[in-house]
């Protein structure tokens, strides 16, 4: 196999093309080398790979905020979440559930400019253009040619001068420390962050202590809960009576002791890990072992109300510690200077003086704070621009599950009798059934949405979490009138108990001709679609 590497010239991309607005241009530089490469053949056929435009969404979502448009206007958070989104949907709809597919110019026209320089123009099919995806000086294209077909390979590498890798995830040496990992349920948010953490701690194997520290948040969550209160605790106490002498056993002198409700400053996550990260800076300022500080579910609860003045440490330095201080209220103050839970003992001796006697609170920079969010939960509690603003955010797409060695997972829904069905085959079904009905990547189910036993989803488990999910929290406020929903030639949509039997059991034929209907729904759209492509 022969194969060329295409330069990709300074200047060439508009900065990732995640802004609110950006070129048209379908067009890239290359050589005269390429050109020869490429040969005479008009239209020229590229085989592409899902995978490689998949993995350049990722790289470019984990290099902001290094970018803007055209411009000069700074990217949001939500115009990043906008635009992954919507790549991610491109790419979806242009490979189905094909790795790999046929890129056709329309036509692909080669010319050669007064100023000597070779353009392949026409990189475009529907939505789908490979521009999109280009990154200026981060994007390498190699072509490879075996027996006539060309296979072009995009790969993206991530900002690494910039960035501290940590398990394929990136974190500014000089910035935030703070990272949300953000997408629809099921795409492996929680698992990535739990890799990290184990990574971390693989790659500093002295680390002998937990290293991770973890809460999650609710409706219910506030400050108190989240960085400690005085709370009610049993206590064995000396038992005392009525003029205050102690009670003692006749025979041995000893006091009788008795429990006894006292109250207490109890800390919580935060403080659990603020105090860890400072003990092991203390132990080696230089390279401190990293302390992770982990958010479940974060927009589930009220982040302004949970965080409160906390917020203001979000903010990082140069050198990775809170820019600005804050003076923390006297309980937690007396806490960490007075209790060994908190900073009165020996490991805390190099710890500046002002945060050992709790004067002011300020993270250090091996204190990573990592959270999880649903994008499907984001109307739960808003989180304010100014908050967002304040983290990385790292959108996981909804892909394929694959084993460590990249092969397919290969799970699937299985049934007492019959065929066991393709589980992401049925992912990929019906998450178009819910892009065209809600329009939507929110609602979309990711590959985990279910936790397979041995490889097989057995029908009671996709009945209490795919069909109730589908049924109370997808569709039921956009109404069941697809086709999908009417069983064995009905004309009203079936109802979510008709797919119990009268015993509670599931009515694994009503299951299976909802899964069938759902693939075959997909299998028409593809044909559809690939109609429509031979017609242009």
């Amino acid at each position: 196999m022969n194969e060329i590497k295409l330069p990709l010239l300074q200047g060439q991309s508009t900065d990732l093309k995640l802004s609110p607005t950006g070129s048209k241009d379908t067009g890239i530089y290359i050589s005269q080398d390429v050109l020869a490469f490429i040969g005479d053949k008009r239209p020229i056929e590229f085989k592409i790979y899902k995978s490689d435009f998949i993995s350049a969404v990722e790289n470019i979502v984990t290099s902001l905020p290094l970018y803007s448009n055209k411009g000069g206007i700074k990217i949001t958070h939500d115009s990043v979440y906008r635009e992954s989104i919507r790549l991610i949907s491109i790419v979806e709809e242009f490979f189905g559930n094909e790795e790999t597919q046929i890129y056709h110019g329309k036509p692909f026209i080669i010319s050669t400019t007064t100023s000597e320089r070779t353009y392949i123009y026409g990189l475009d099919e529907g939505n789908f253009s490979i521009r999109k995806f280009l990154i200026a000086n981060f994007s390498e294209i190699t072509l490879q040619k075996d027996e006539g077909i060309i296979t072009l390979r995009l790969s993206t590498n991530k900002v690494e001068n910039r960035y501290t890798t940590i398990n394929n995830v990136m974190f500014k040496d000089q910035s935030t420390l703070q990272i949300i990992f953000y997408g629809a349920p099921g795409t492996g948010k929680s698992y990535r962050v739990q890799d990290i953490v184990v990574s971390a701690k693989k790659e500093q194997s002295d680390i002998s202590e937990e290293n991770c520290i973890r809460t999650t948040f609710h409706p219910d969550s506030d400050y108190s809960n989240f960085v400690g209160a005085y709370k009610p605790t049993m206590e064995k106490s000396p038992r005392v009576t009525d003029t205050g002498h102690h009670v003692k056993l006749q025979e041995s002198g000893e006091k009788v002791m008795e429990n006894r409700i006292e109250y207490a400053f109890i800390p919580q996550a935060f403080l659990k890990a603020y105090v860890a990260a400072w003990k092991r800076w203390a132990k080696n300022p230089k390279n401190p072992e990293p302390i992770f500080l982990v958010i479940e579910e974060i927009n589930r609860g009220n982040c302004a109300q949970i965080f409160g003045d906390l917020f203001q440490l979000l903010d990082r330095d140069e050198n990775g510690e809170s820019s600005y201080e804050i003076n923390p209220d006297k309980d937690i103050s007396k806490f960490l200077k007075e209790d060994e839970a908190g900073f009165n003992n020996t490991e805390s001796q190099n710890i500046p003086i002002g945060i050992r006697n709790g004067e002011f609170l300020k993270l250090p920079s091996n204190l990573y704070i990592l959270a999880t969010m649903n994008t499907s939960d984001q109307s739960l509690f808003p989180i304010d621009s100014a908050f967002k603003r304040r983290w990385d955010w790292q959108y996981e797409p909804i892909a394929e599950g694959k084993n460590p060695d990249g092969s397919r997972m290969g799970w699937e829904i299985e049934f007492s009798e019959g065929t066991p069905v393709d589980w992401w085959g049925f992912v990929q079904a019906i998450n178009e059934v819910i892009e065209n009905k809600i329009h939507s990547e929110d609602k979309k189910l990711g590959y985990f949405f279910c936790r397979a036993k041995d490889g097989k989803i057995s029908a009671r488990m996709f009945l209490s979490k795919v069909i109730f999910y589908l049924w109370n929290d997808v569709f039921r406020d956009y109404g069941f009138t697809e086709n999908i929903f009417k069983i064995d030639g009905a004309t009203k949509p079936i109802k979510y108990h008709e797919f119990y039997n009268e015993d509670g059991s599931p009515n694994e034929d009503k299951l299976r001709k909802f899964v069938n209907n759902v693939l075959s729904t997909w299998s028409k759209s593809k044909d559809t679609h690939k109609q429509d492509e031979s017609k242009e």
